[in-house]
């Protein structure tokens, strides 16, 4: 039997003791991805395992988060000002960016041990003096590393490295990162139908605490997600001051290997997952995603986004940083610039093996991926 909303969410209760959620305005949301889930999804059994426990730590860290903001009203007096925001499509240089930018000390940004839990947990203990859910995600990523080595070859996961608001964005139940799990068209569908900018500012609320959590240090942060790009209009209006950046790179490139990536997520949670369905239905996603955000573009200033090539970010990247630091009205110092080519040494491409593939493998060919982004290949490349 599927489980319900109530059942997850009486479940993060027990295990946290707290029962306000503060407002459920979430629920709606919770309540349709999971009837999406059971009628769409076609999980496996461990599939459904493990989503049903990820939804209740989520949950749990909504609970944890209300209880924080309740006892220390001054988390919600931190300011967040001018975030660095890598936008864009995927597989387009952006990890690198991230990560090698977030090397600097110079910003706030996620790492993954705290996307993952982003609120200090009640019980539980790792090694000496180290923060549990450290030594959690350490556990994990290495148990992911030796079992999905395909997987590390297109996205490492490490417990220390820069990732994606988009965990953050989870604990809202109203986030098309869910469509990368599970086939779940749908839950694309309704999203598509509602306001997300109560999403942007619990994100906000997100920062806050984790600004405060870390010390409160007045530095901008990194963010970087490739959800942003079609409702870029909302996340402007929630942060008026960021600093936008967009890498590019020829669909042709992106949306086979993306296409790829999201089979090796779907079949942890399916047993059906057919490949030649998944590229078309990406191609479609993207595309769609795109158009959206070229027509929310040509409403802004032209000097409002930044443009950069994944070409400059593979070969002439200290470049690109530098001028992502005059755009910021930052200096870029020498220490900065050490911490940044001490990550890359360390994190040369393809470090784990090549990933290859095929856009014909996932029913794509390169003559239908050029049509579906003319427009954008016209403006960008």
């Amino acid at each position: 039997m599927f489980f319900t909303s109530k059942e997850v969410m009486d479940e993060a209760c027990k295990r946290t003791g707290i029962s306000d959620y503060g407002n459920l305005w979430f629920v709606e949301h919770l309540t349709v991805l999971i009837d999406l889930w059971e009628h769409e999804a076609e999980l496996s059994e461990s599939g459904m395992a493990m989503i049903k426990e990820r939804m209740v730590e989520v949950l749990a860290n909504r609970l944890r988060l209300r209880n924080y903001q309740q006892q220390h009203p001054e988390i919600l007096e931190q300011r967040i000002d001018k975030p660095v925001v890598i936008i864009g499509l995927p597989r387009t240089g952006t990890t690198k960016l991230q990560r090698m930018m977030s090397a600097s000390g110079d910003f706030h940004y996620l790492p993954f041990w705290q996307s993952w839990q982003p609120v200090p947990m009640e019980v539980g203990a790792g090694g000496e003096g180290i923060d549990p859910r450290i030594a959690a995600a350490e556990d994990y990523c290495a148990a992911f590393a030796q079992n999905s080595p395909d997987l590390i070859k297109m996205h490492e996961i490490g417990p220390h490295e820069a990732e994606e608001e988009a965990m953050l964005m989870q604990h809202s139940f109203l986030t098309k990162q869910l469509f990368m799990d599970a086939n779940i068209p749908g839950f694309v569908d309704w999203i598509d139908a509602q306001d997300l900018t109560p999403v942007y500012r619990e994100l906000r609320e997100w920062m806050q605490f984790l600004q405060w959590q870390n010390g409160g240090q007045r530095k901008p942060w990194l963010l970087k997600a490739v959800y942003h790009n079609e409702v870029l209009d909302t996340f402007i209006d929630v942060f008026p001051d960021a600093i936008l950046l967009h890498p590019h790179r020829d669909p042709k490139a992106i949306i086979g290997s993306w296409s790829s990536l999201s089979r090796q997520f779907r079949t942890m949670y399916s047993d059906r997952c057919d490949s030649k369905l998944l590229g078309p239905a990406w191609l479609a996603y993207w595309s769609s995603i795109t158009s959206r955000y070229l027509d929310i573009r040509e409403s802004l200033p032209d000097d409002r986004i930044n443009d950069v090539s994944f070409a400059d970010i593979c070969d002439n990247i200290e470049q690109v940083i530098a001028d992502i630091y005059r755009w910021a009205g930052m200096p870029l110092t020498d220490q900065s610039l050490a911490g940044m080519r001490s990550w890359e040494s360390e994190n040369r491409q393809h470090k784990h093996g090549k990933h290859g593939y095929a856009l014909e493998d996932y029913g794509l060919t390169e003559r239908a991926v050029d049509r579906a982004f003319a427009r954008y290949r016209h403006l960008f490349l």
